[in-house]
């Protein structure tokens, strides 16, 4: 099997003179599809700029929606920055590319570029039409993208970004000197923790399906580009890419749009689902925020009509919180609350064994409390549910909290003894 370099030097000749000739001399100057040609003491590259107006839609939004306010409140909650955000800073960027690995033997072949200035969005494309001008195409996109603070992918993180990176270092131009550094934003892990479940995959396309509701039409795969790629090598005809280029434009105008929609969620101008409200609260949690989450998290645990394993889950996260700030005042009541309503929550009956044993020293209470958890976890064991880890273990756990408990009120008792009688 041939590798990629070999293929390289099918298409260019075993002699980057020799292939830069040929390049000069099989592809017109005058190139379709709206590029031109740029050029550099390092060669030169095709290059395309496309302008669209803000009130453009992409799914329900425009590309126009996206707020400072909105912004840099989704910063807070990403990177935990406080710093504001404007659109005007923000990058959106995607590749193709000549495959999916990340090392020196794949190409990034275009480079598309999305950014707001001068009241419009506008989308750029670096094209490399021959890989000896790569150096050329290198050195002009770094400097395009010196002005920006944000960059925003999807899968930039483990992809796209990272080949970048290592063509730079492939040319001995150190990315670390060429590249700013980025408050990189890769959408596809706020996907995943909103949407996780209902897509486990969470490709773009399926998020863009679900979440936008696109319908792309007449749209390459990804997966198609290299393919093409290849084949315009062959014959030099930039035609053959439109549909990749297309592509990749829906694929820039998609992260507009995914951004803009998670804004709104997380800032509350789109109701989400419970569970993604859930997954805010999660989200915000994770980020160090507890007053946000509880702001997401409160209602969700108070909000009849959702299903009892969402509501148990916003519950418990509330009693992570609030056990962490040791705010036992309003935990307690919490958990009490809970039960009124949900008397099966094995959880919620340990966790008051747990405050009464340790915080408020009530033996008896905290017995209690252990044994009307052996007691549901019992009437579980009766309903067919003995053979899960997940209650095996809880068994056993309560068991030895209650067996502990009663060497404890075994032994006070005995000492109290003591002291009644002199001893």
């Amino acid at each position: 099997m041939r590798t990629l370099r070999d293929r390289l030097r099918t298409y260019h000749g075993s002699k980057r003179e020799e292939s830069s000739s040929a390049n000069r001399t099989c592809i017109p100057e005058k190139a379709p599809l709206g590029f031109v040609w740029r050029e550099n003491e390092q060669g030169r590259y095709l290059f395309r700029r496309r302008v669209f107006s803000l009130e453009k839609r992409v799914g329900p939004y425009q590309l126009g929606s996206l707020s400072d306010e909105m912004l840099s409140e989704f910063a807070r909650l990403t990177d935990g920055s406080d710093q504001p955000v404007e659109p005007v800073e923000i990058l959106f960027f995607d590749t193709e590319t000549t495959g999916l690995g990340t090392g020196a033997g794949t190409y990034v072949f275009l480079y598309g570029l999305g950014y707001y200035r001068d009241g419009a969005f506008v989308v750029e494309h670096y094209f490399l039409p021959d890989v000896s001008q790569e150096r050329a195409l290198l050195l002009d996109f770094a400097e395009a993208v010196r002005s920006f603070r944000v960059l925003v992918t999807y899968n930039g993180k483990g992809f796209d970004w990272g080949l970048v990176e290592t063509r730079y270092d492939f040319h001995r131009m150190p990315h670390r000197s060429f590249l700013p550094e980025w408050r990189h934003w890769d959408l596809l892990y706020p996907a995943r923790r909103l949407w996780r479940h209902g897509l486990p995959g969470c490709r773009l396309s399926e998020v863009e399906e679900k979440c936008l509701a696109i319908q792309r039409h007449d749209d390459v795969p990804g997966r198609l580009a290299p393919a093409l790629y290849f084949d315009y090598l062959r014959h030099h005809d930039l035609t053959l890419l439109d549909g990749v280029f297309r592509h990749n434009e829906q694929d820039l105008m998609t992260l507009v749009g995914l951004l803009a929609h998670l804004c709104h969620l997380v800032h509350g101008e789109v109701e989400g689902s419970p569970e993604e409200r859930l997954a805010i609260g999660r989200w915000w949690i994770d980020a160090g925020k507890d007053t946000e989450a509880e702001a997401w998290l409160v209602p969700l645990s108070r909000e009849s009509g959702l299903p009892l394993s969402l509501r148990r889950e916003a519950r418990r996260l509330l009693s992570v919180l609030w056990k962490r700030a040791d705010a036992w005042e309003t935990v307690v009541p919490h958990w009490k609350r809970w039960l009124e309503d949900d008397p099966w929550s094995v959880f919620c009956w340990i966790e008051l064994a747990k405050y009464y044993e340790h915080q408020a020293r009530d033996f008896e209470q905290a017995l209690q409390m252990t044994q009307k958890a052996l007691e549901v976890l019992g009437a579980k064991r009766l309903m067919g549910r003995s053979f899960s880890r997940e209650w095996r273990n809880e068994w056993e756990d309560a068991r030895k909290r209650e067996r502990r408990l009663l060497k404890k009120l075994t032994n006070r008792h005995h000492h109290v003894g003591q002291l009644d009688l002199g001893i």
